[in-house]
């Protein structure tokens, strides 16, 4: 807009600089359309080159016990607020981001807190396990059919089933054994009683 005024750049700058600032606008006398007049322009004084003390307005000059009483001169004194301990915050983050949680240690100690102090379950049989894992594998064997992906996992699912048997025929004959160990054991009790 100023530019299609034709202000010049000087001019431009200094209204720019005045609504940074919040200052009122630089006011140019209206010459109208009439060309400058050269004896108007030798008349006005030049503005003086140097700067002295003279010069400057002392109308807002202070003496220092006006400033001094003001306190003017006076620091405002530091006062240090709360300390945070960010590094505890971010070893928080690093585990949540990691672990899913912000503190992992004391997650698993309230899980082995809770695990003693539940009671314990009786062991429980080796073969019954065994045979629920070997029905479960075929009943995803079947879901998989299904699907018509049976092909797919048939092979790694049947190794599965007969290595879980192989498992359960030692544990057969460990019993076995173990059985008959109690037999002799209990004749050769009965056959001393008796005689």
């Amino acid at each position: 807009m100023m530019k299609d005024k034709k202000i010049t750049w000087k001019k431009q700058k200094e209204i720019t600089k005045a609504m940074r600032v919040g200052q009122a606008l630089p006011v140019e006398p209206e010459r109208g359309n009439q060309p400058y007049d050269i004896s108007e322009l030798s008349t006005q004084e030049s503005p003086s080159k140097s700067f002295n003390m003279t010069s400057r307005s002392i109308i807002n000059k202070e003496s220092r016990e006006d400033i001094e009483k003001r306190g003017g001169y006076e620091r405002p004194q530091y006062r240090g607020g709360v300390c945070v301990n960010r590094d505890h915050l971010k070893d928080q983050f690093v585990n949540k981001l990691a672990f899913g949680m912000e503190d992992p240690v004391r997650e698993y100690r309230k899980m082995k807190a809770k695990e003693l102090q539940a009671p314990k379950k009786e062991a429980a049989d080796r073969f019954t396990e065994l045979e629920n894992e070997i029905k479960e594998r075929e009943e995803f064997l079947k879901s998989m059919e299904k699907l018509g992906q049976g092909q797919k996992y048939e092979a790694g699912i049947k190794s599965e089933i007969s290595s879980i048997i192989r498992e359960m025929e030692k544990i057969d004959l460990e019993r076995n054994e173990e059985l008959e160990r109690k037999r002799a054991q209990i004749q050769s009790k009965n056959s001393s009683i008796t005689n």
